[in-house]
């Protein structure tokens, strides 16, 4: 199996997926998010990890617009399971504490430990990268500069661990999703992800989430985001609405819901259908 991640090696996309699929798969990062969905549709992987969701920080809005984009909606592929990990944070440096200068990280980290670098690091400048694992690159080519990063990092760019464990399990948490053209694993899945646009005027949204209410559809997750990112153009004051619903109630209520919901919206698409599995540490 070959699965395209987001990020470098080591990076948590990477342990995520290396803890979902083993030791045998193949792993290929990709620096954007939308190259995971390209790598999947050229045949140079079967299936793809996207970060989803930060406890600290949010919504991934990156890997929300690369799955609305047309390129991931009129495809095959579908969001098939969200996984969620409980990373470690660690600060990693090629040199002692007293000589860092510089500080890499991801926004995520940054934010999550803004005091503890505040007053561990007083005089160190924090530099926010794309991936924890491009800092701990970074980290490892210049002089005084360190990461807060994985474990794990510190073994693939050659770099010390001056501090372990700098987050906590029950609080830095981060869900990804796993995207294939099939099903993963057996059994019926527990949530769905819906797309759908509608129509300019009052009351368009409340009428939409009254028809999945009534039919005793959970909503998890609601986000807008500028229609654009769906059709490729520009519309002024134009959004889509990207829904996480929880189906337990059964699939035959889900479908007679989809139907009913397709009449009062522009478009309707289903993302994926997809069950959470057990968190994992880092």
């Amino acid at each position: 199996m070959r699965v395209a991640y987001f990020g470098r090696a080591g990076s948590y996309a990477h342990q995520a997926a290396a803890r979902r699929f083993g030791g045998a798969a193949r792993y290929i990062a990709c620096p954007t998010h939308p190259e995971v969905v390209d790598a999947l549709h050229a045949g140079r992987a079967s299936v793809g990890v996207l970060p989803l969701e930060n406890s600290v920080a949010g919504i991934v809005m990156e890997s929300i617009d690369t799955l609305v984009s047309p390129t991931f909606v009129h495809s095959r592929l579908k969001i098939r399971e969200h996984l969620e990990i409980a990373p470690q944070l660690a600060l990693l440096s090629r040199h002692p504490a007293r000589e860092i200068r510089r500080i890499y990280s991801h926004p995520y980290p940054i934010r999550y430990l803004s005091r503890w670098l505040k007053k561990n690091l007083p005089r160190a400048e924090v530099f926010e990268t794309v991936s924890t694992s491009e800092a701990a690159q970074l980290a490892s080519e210049q002089d005084g500069a360190a990461a807060i990063a994985g474990p794990q990092a510190a073994r693939i760019y050659k770099l010390n661990i001056l501090r372990a464990r700098l987050s906590r399990s029950h609080e830095y948490l981060t869900r990804f999703c796993v995207i294939a053209p099939r099903p993963l694993a057996r059994g019926r899945s527990t949530h769905a992800v819906l797309c759908f646009g509608l129509k300019h005027r009052p009351g368009a949204l409340a009428l939409a989430l009254t028809i999945l209410a009534r039919h005793g559809l959970n909503l998890t997750r609601i986000l807008s985001r500028p229609l654009a990112h769906r059709t490729g153009k520009f519309e002024p004051d134009a959004y889509l609405f990207w829904v996480d619903v929880d189906i337990r109630v059964g699939h035959d209520i889900f479908r007679r819901a989809l139907r009913e919901l397709k009449a009062t919206t522009t478009f309707l698409d289903i993302l994926g259908e997809y069950f959470i599995r057990p968190r994992y540490g880092s």
